[in-house]
């Protein structure tokens, strides 16, 4: 279980406010929750990133399985705690997540698009990863 106590949230740039806001809240509500509890990611994904989480999932697996990692890091050695999480729009179709753990800093970029009345995660990619020794 990956739980991220004392993130530290700061939003700047300028793009669509709901978009942003929509990405703060998935995160924060996530921090409170299981790295791996796919129920909740699907709520807020689309079938295109649900389709590339499973893909990315390079491990074996006896039932339905998600890269969901690859929104906080990209995988493998000791991020340590976090540190702060920043969120800048793009545009207004794109938020930019700056994470930062005592050894670690990863930035993904998440496209959101809106879904009726909603907004969901359309795809993500990695714009950083580097330890920190």
């Amino acid at each position: 279980m990956l739980m991220l106590p004392g993130s530290i949230i700061a939003q700047n740039g300028v793009g669509n406010q709901e978009t942003v806001t929509f990405v703060e809240q998935f995160y924060e509500e996530w921090d409170k929750r299981d790295l791996f509890d796919y129920n909740y990611v699907k709520q807020y994904i689309t079938p295109n990133l649900l389709k590339y989480l499973a893909d990315a999932y390079d491990y074996e697996c006896e039932s339905e399985c998600l890269a969901t990692w690859m929104f906080f890091y990209e995988g493998g050695g000791d991020a340590g705690e976090l540190k702060s999480r920043t969120f800048t729009t793009r545009d207004e179709n794109h938020v930019l997540v700056e994470i930062k753990y005592d050894n670690y800093e990863y930035d993904v970029l998440l496209k959101v698009i809106k879904d009726g009345d909603s907004f969901k995660i359309d795809s993500l990619k990695q714009e950083r990863s580097e330890y920190k020794l």
